[in-house]
């Protein structure tokens, strides 16, 4: 049986007793992405090592990006900065006069406001979490779910 990776659950080889690098990839030229945090422990077949730890990464994770959102909320900063361009260019919006974080009428499509850039601010923490709510699941099943292969 192939050898699996504890943490994404592909067949990864393992020549070595541990799983090899993988999960790169090219999104344009010049650089990679991360490889899964499984690389270098041992397949799932024989080990379940790599969970905890994953999950209380992702844990912590999660209560930073909890007490962003939480903060941002409710003391939005003074100025956030945003992304103008492909190449990384950041600009800065400084917040306006009596904004209201609550507010239904914060502009959303006016690219450049304070109040856009707040907004994706918002949604970006908002989706962060969801998503390590989820990973935080798959996680924790596959943890409860381990048992060393025959």
């Amino acid at each position: 049986m192939a050898p699996h990776c504890q943490i994404c659950g592909r067949m990864i080889k393992a020549n070595t007793g541990t799983i090899a690098h993988h999960g790169y990839k090219r999104p344009g030229d010049g650089w990679q992405t991360a490889s899964c945090f499984g690389a270098k422990f041992r397949p799932y077949e024989v080990a379940c090592d790599a969970l905890p730890r994953a999950i209380e990464l992702a844990e912590a994770f999660k209560a930073r990006a909890e007490l962003a959102l939480a903060t941002m909320q409710s003391s939005p900063p003074a100025e956030l900065k945003y992304t103008v361009d492909a190449w990384g260019k950041l600009a800065t919006v400084t917040r306006p006069d009596g904004f209201n974080p609550a507010s239904p009428t914060i502009e959303r499509h006016r690219r450049g406001s304070y109040e856009s850039v707040y907004r994706n601010a918002i949604w970006k923490l908002q989706g962060d979490i969801q998503g390590v709510v989820a990973d935080l699941e798959y996680l924790r099943k596959r943890l409860a779910d381990w048992k060393v292969a025959e």
